[in-house]
């Protein structure tokens, strides 16, 4: 057979194939579109009624209580949830898409164990078969709120030997505590957080700060409140012609005084006067006669906190005692 008979040949095989394609895409064609539609949809219909089981894990869990209650024990944030249904839905779930519901806004304060039975945006033909945990533990307490004056914590450490903390005032002055009644009535006060004085701080700055919670389950309004503190220069002062106080049966001799030397704030020891300062001798006990008594020195109230005697002359009184 010659080479231009087979080439012939496989020409008609060539036109054949190629006749046969045409055919296929060009006869028939919605006939055709039918049957792949009618096979897409049976291989959709097989696929979805296919059931399985699947374990859907940390399934976020929320618990509906009372406006007027509060939850003071540690809930799961999620829970494990197994499903049954149709193997093409089943996969197709986010856990973080469905929520597990467990509600107590019916019930009065107490301690109960409820067992969660809702489950929200989950599809109709996907069945609950199991939660674990099967029950939750739920302590409701009743919610209460107080406004409690706020103490500032101030560290002054860092200020050199002659300076020193003499006010701080914040602002609000009160804030509003709210929480389970059990633990809000037995606080008094609130605190802020450290306040640490800067070394070079001026006589006066404000700092914002954050008031310290006093335990879980309580809020804070505001929950930040201005500190302002005032630094004043430390110095001395001496106050002379000091006349004791003696009681009855106390001699002296005529003219008799002593001086104090006082340190503290400039502030509060431009204020303070020789008619503040008590100077007293305490004879309890002593017979008659002479005796060297060691005075003392009583300062008023207001500046008791914050002046301290660090000299007295003389630093014994000659009294007789009658």
């Amino acid at each position: 057979m010659s080479d231009t008979s087979w080439g012939e040949k496989i020409k008609f095989i060539i036109w054949i194939f190629l006749d046969g394609v045409e055919r296929f895409f060009t006869q028939n064609k919605l006939l055709k579109l039918l049957s792949l539609a009618l096979a897409f949809l049976i291989w959709f219909t097989v696929s979805t009624q296919e059931q399985g089981d699947r374990l859907l894990q940390d399934v976020p869990l929320r618990v509906l209580h009372s406006p007027t209650t509060i939850i003071t024990n540690v809930i799961p944030k999620g829970v494990n949830v197994r499903v049954r249904g149709p193997l093409a839905v089943i996969n197709d779930l986010d856990p973080e898409g469905i929520e597990v519901i467990v509600d107590v806004s019916e019930l009065d304060p107490g301690n109960y164990v409820i067992g969660p039975e809702q489950v929200d945006h989950i599809p109709p033909t996907v069945e609950v078969r199991q939660i674990d945990p099967p029950y939750i533990p739920i302590n409701l307490e009743r919610k209460i709120t107080r406004h409690l004056p706020v103490s500032p914590q101030i560290v002054a450490s860092r200020l050199p030997s002659d300076r020193v903390v003499i006010q701080s005032a914040v602002e609000p002055p009160t804030v509003q505590l709210v929480g389970p009644e059990s633990k809000v009535n037995r606080i008094e006060r609130l605190v802020t957080e450290r306040i640490i004085i800067p070394e070079n701080v001026a006589s006066q700055r404000a700092f914002w700060v954050d008031v310290v919670s006093p335990g879980q389950h309580m809020t804070i309004t505001p929950a930040r409140v201005k500190v302002t503190v005032t630094v004043d220069e430390v110095v001395e002062k001496r106050i002379d012609h000091l006349i004791p106080q003696l009681p009855r049966r106390v001699w002296m001799a005529p003219g008799t005084s002593l001086s104090v030397t006082l340190r503290g704030p400039r502030t509060f020891l431009d204020r303070i006067r020789s008619d503040d300062i008590i100077v007293s001798v305490d004879v309890a006990g002593l017979s008659r006669g002479e005796h060297e008594i060691t005075p003392t020195i009583t300062l008023p109230d207001e500046f008791r906190d914050k002046i301290r005697v660090v000299a007295i002359e003389p630093r014994s009184l000659t009294v007789r005692v009658r």
